[in-house]
């Protein structure tokens, strides 16, 4: 009785093993912010523009029976953030009045997405696939750097002043003026990707958009948008191969 267990058990791992691959991957990122009016009509000015970045990790797949689906969970380690050109809408004093601010908001973060993929074999060596699924992402902090530029009361002349903040978790609005930048600890969202598979190399491309409201100024809201341009390679474990 006890062989026959440890038969069962070992043939049990053994097809389980046969359905899992691990791998690492990296991907170039074209970063962005949607952003949402607080207050209609007022010079939010909140000029987003592309920002490059990274991210890196661990995946793992699993395939789903003999169907092509494979569940794919993964860690990594990913940038997100902005460019601030021309902020607008800030308060004056006495000594001055600010134009605008111009600042590049970097987020780090451990991100976990879980993404549902369709691989069609094409050959042997060749496959296509499609995917979607959500993703969970931890804010580890960040910066925020820049300057801003002012108009002297006295005598009517330009200056400017650096910006060079520590992000803080907090959903308060952030006036990066004043040296106050916060983000939200949490971010979730959803992505789409698309790609190829060549032997144990998979190249793909993802949309990815945050669903939630991550940073914060007295006139707006905004929240991740990204795409990845990715390259992964498969370190352990075989392809299945679907049955008709």
């Amino acid at each position: 009785m006890k062989k026959l267990i440890i038969c069962v058990l070992c043939l049990s791992s053994t097809h389980l093993f046969a359905q899992i691959r691990l791998g690492i991957q990296g991907s170039f990122s074209s970063l962005n912010m949607w952003q949402t009016d607080q207050i209609g009509g007022l010079p939010t000015g909140a000029q987003t523009r592309q920002l490059n970045g990274f991210q890196a990790g661990l995946f793992a797949e699993w395939d789903l029976g003999y169907s092509g689906l494979v569940l794919q969970p993964a860690l990594m380690y990913a940038e997100n953030g902005t460019n601030f050109g021309n902020t607008q809408g800030f308060q004056d004093n006495s000594t001055y009045s600010i134009g605008y601010s111009s600042t590049y908001l970097r987020i780090n973060s451990v991100r976990l997405p879980l993404n549902l993929i369709y691989k069609y074999a094409i050959s042997d060596k060749w496959k296509v696939f499609i995917g979607t699924g959500p993703y969970v992402a931890y804010n580890l902090g960040g910066t925020e750097k820049g300057y801003y530029q002012v108009i002297y009361t006295a005598t009517n002349q330009p200056g400017a002043f650096p910006i060079n903040n520590t992000l803080q978790h907090s959903s308060n609005p952030s006036y990066a003026p004043g040296g106050v930048s916060n983000v939200t600890a949490l971010d979730f969202g959803v992505d789409v990707l698309i790609g190829f598979s060549y032997k144990r190399w998979d190249i793909s491309v993802s949309y990815n958009r945050g669903l939630t409201e991550e940073y914060h100024t007295t006139y707006t809201d905004l929240g991740n948008v990204f795409w990845n341009f990715t390259v992964g390679y498969t370190l352990w474990g075989h392809h299945r191969k679907p049955k008709l």
